[in-house]
């Protein structure tokens, strides 16, 4: 399969300035983080290439209640595999845990190559490419976690 659409992709995540965020909660979870955000992003990108931080931060909006709350992440991308995966990580106090790696699964898709576990929770990840934007779908499953997180990054 060719590898246009990580390339795309790889060109799509060096111009991110912003992104708007929603969460689901389906009936199995306990957590009642459904709402929306809108925030931006500041992207430090290696010398080299072979890397793009992200730091993001928005304003989280919880619909049953309207309480907002400041939000932060840091997010960094490397193009891995002889360019035909990218691999995700969350940045954590100074320090990265490996969430996904992605692979082609169609002319405008990515997906992980095996879901992230953290405790008893799954998380997945599909990447659908648009013209100018890229869409992030999460889905989380656990004991207590029943959601979906839709980021739209531009």
């Amino acid at each position: 399969m060719s590898t246009e659409a990580i390339h795309r992709f790889w060109s799509q995540l060096q111009s991110v300035t912003q992104f708007t965020y929603e969460s689901r909660c389906g009936s199995g979870s306990k957590t009642g983080w459904a709402g929306t955000a809108k925030g931006h992003v500041d992207r430090e990108i290696a010398p080299t290439g072979e890397w793009i931080h992200f730091h993001e931060q928005c304003s989280f909006i919880l619909n049953q209640s309207g309480e907002t709350f400041e939000l932060k992440n840091q997010y960094r991308w490397h193009l891995v595999h002889e360019e035909e995966e990218i691999r995700l990580e969350h940045w954590r106090r100074g320090s990265a845990v490996h969430l996904v790696d992605l692979t082609i699964a169609g002319d405008n898709c990515l997906q992980e190559t095996s879901s992230h576990l953290c405790g008893a929770d799954q998380y997945q990840l599909e990447i659908v490419l648009g013209k100018t934007q890229f869409e992030a779908n999460w889905r989380i499953k656990g004991p207590k976690k029943d959601e979906r997180l839709f980021y739209v990054y531009s």
